[in-house]
């Protein structure tokens, strides 16, 4: 029987919204993937940052089902305040195989401008 040595399997992962800013709303994203592996899932952790300057920020993700969950908050996020939010998931099955999702810079942090 051939042993399993691929990491596990990023099936979809979504954004609760396309944008977010520290004092207007939505003030936070909340990050929902849904992940496979044959041994099951270990540990989920979710690295985001804004900008290309700062280290990512990492944040462990919650199960939710088949599903593993994360909000973050945009004051909580290192970088400029403003730019574009980047993130990538990290995912390791029981057996200690890993797998990275591809980078994902589909969200932006606004400034939050009042009329």
């Amino acid at each position: 029987m051939p042993q399993n040595t691929a990491g596990p399997i990023f099936n979809r992962i979504t954004t609760s919204s396309k944008s977010f800013s520290i004092d207007c709303v939505p003030t936070s994203v909340t990050v929902t993937a849904s992940i496979t592996a044959l041994s099951g899932i270990k540990r989920v952790v979710l690295h985001s940052r804004v900008g290309t300057d700062p280290a990512y920020a990492a944040t462990e993700m919650n199960a939710t089902g088949d599903e593993y969950q994360v909000t973050v908050k945009a004051v909580d996020m290192p970088g400029k305040g403003h730019g574009t939010w980047e993130f990538y998931i990290t995912a390791e099955d029981v057996a200690g195989h890993q797998s990275q999702s591809p980078l994902d810079r589909s969200v932006e942090m606004l400034l939050c401008v009042s009329s």
